[in-house]
């Protein structure tokens, strides 16, 4: 296989694609632990077994076994899978993919750098353990825009169809532990520790599948079960009648409802079949009952998820208070900040959440506006939720990447076909 530098010499423009697996011209290491093997297609065969890990750490995310905020058993299965890659196949990854990396590293380490600040002020151990959850983030990017390098299409479609299963699943245990006789309202948690969990979960998994399809880079057989795909994820969300979550639910139904009229129709047709169930009306109930003891004006919900912060103590708001020693703040004392932007705002201020949105301005001008869209739904349950750390939140933009790379890549093979 020809180097980077031979490439180059020979005016091989990095970026441009033009066969999968077979030609390397498009892509460039970041770094290798061992040499690049002679032929990429024939030294993939040998390491299938890290795609089939990928699908069971996206299939086993919904366990939570240990306390929320501690890392559970998909995480560390994530970085055994990170770590054999690097082994077996070297850290190598686009080139197109350095400077969304980069910007979240940078964001990573701005974080350590704040908290590592307030730990040593304050002697709380909270702050040193917030950092790594930014650079496990990285990790994952990292690890995906790897395996996608090795693997291409083929492991989009198993991301793809593990994220099927991984809902299935869960679809699955609902109906094990939902109350037979329906006399009693429900909130489930499922296998996570709380509702708002199960919650996002559906939202970011439908999120993904939302950014393949936009990408089309679904396969033909998924597509055929997508409408009961995002039926059972309402399904999910109204289980845990998390108010964030049929919000995101709605907006991520509407973006994938624009320009798939047929596939919408087919939806709404479930969707309104699977109402008129006796345990559809009785899930109903239980969320309009729910929606009517939880109303509040705006004043109250602001101060309920901790945006009084803000205002109340903005001498953090240029450099950040840190992730942690929550008992500083009068609003939601002792508690986290309930929004993704609220809670980077006001724990690495200004400057902190410029570095995020430099990220997504990073990943916007690569993959273009409709990359930013797919994060829409996390957005919305964002507002009420601190939910960047979720690992699938960042896959979302990793997927989005390699979208763009795929539309490349067909357009590369138009111009030389």
């Amino acid at each position: 296989m020809a180097t980077v530098s031979q490439l180059r010499s020979n005016n091989i423009r990095p970026g441009s694609i033009n066969k999968p697996l077979t030609n390397l011209a498009a892509w460039e290491p970041l770094a290798t632990s061992k040499a690049l093997p002679s032929c990429h297609s024939e030294s993939v065969p040998r390491f299938t077994f890290l795609p089939l890990l990928w699908g069971l750490h996206i299939i086993l995310s919904p366990i939570y076994v240990f306390e929320s905020g501690l890392p559970q058993p998909a995480d560390f299965l994530l970085i055994l899978i990170g770590c054999l890659a690097a082994l077996f196949l070297g850290i190598i990854i686009p080139t197109q993919t350095l400077r969304p990396l980069s910007a979240s590293l940078l964001f990573a380490c701005y974080a350590l750098v704040v908290n590592f600040w307030w730990f040593l002020k304050l002697g709380l151990p909270h702050f040193l353990m917030v950092p790594l959850y930014y650079f496990y983030n990285c990790f994952v990017l990292l690890t995906f825009w790897s395996l996608y390098y090795w693997y291409r299409r083929s492991f989009l479609y198993l991301t793809i169809w593990a994220v099927f299963l991984s809902v299935g699943m869960q679809v699955f245990i609902s109906f094990q532990v939902l109350d037979n006789s329906l006399n009693r309202a429900l909130r489930t948690s499922l296998l996570f520790r709380n509702p708002n969990q199960t919650a996002y979960y559906a939202v970011l998994v439908g999120s993904l599948l939302l950014t393949a399809s936009r990408g089309n880079l679904l396969p033909s057989s998924a597509k055929l079960l997508t409408p009961f795909f995002f039926a059972s994820l309402v399904y999910l969300v109204i289980l845990t009648q998390s108010r964030g979550g049929l919000a995101a639910v709605g907006v991520l139904i509407a973006l994938f409802a624009i320009r798939r009229v047929g596939t919408a129709l087919i939806l709404g047709g479930v969707l309104f079949i699977a109402a008129h169930s006796p345990l559809a009306e009785q899930l109903i109930q239980s969320v309009a009952e729910r929606m009517e003891n939880k109303r509040t004006n705006l004043q109250e919900e602001l101060a309920y998820r901790g945006y009084a912060r803000l205002w109340e103590t903005p001498q953090y708001l240029v450099f950040g208070a840190g992730e942690g020693g929550y008992e500083r703040f009068e609003t939601l004392w002792g508690k986290e900040f309930h929004s993704t932007f609220g809670n980077i705002l006001m724990s690495y201020g200004v400057i902190g959440l410029a570095l995020l949105f430099r990220f997504y301005w990073v990943l916007v001008r690569f993959a273009g506006f409709s990359s930013l869209l797919n994060f829409l739904p996390a957005f919305v349950y964002g507002l009420t939720h601190n939910g960047i750390r979720q690992s699938e939140f960042w896959m979302i933009a990793a997927l989005s990447v390699c979208c763009a790379l795929e539309s490349d890549q067909r357009i590369q093979g138009r111009r030389t076909g």
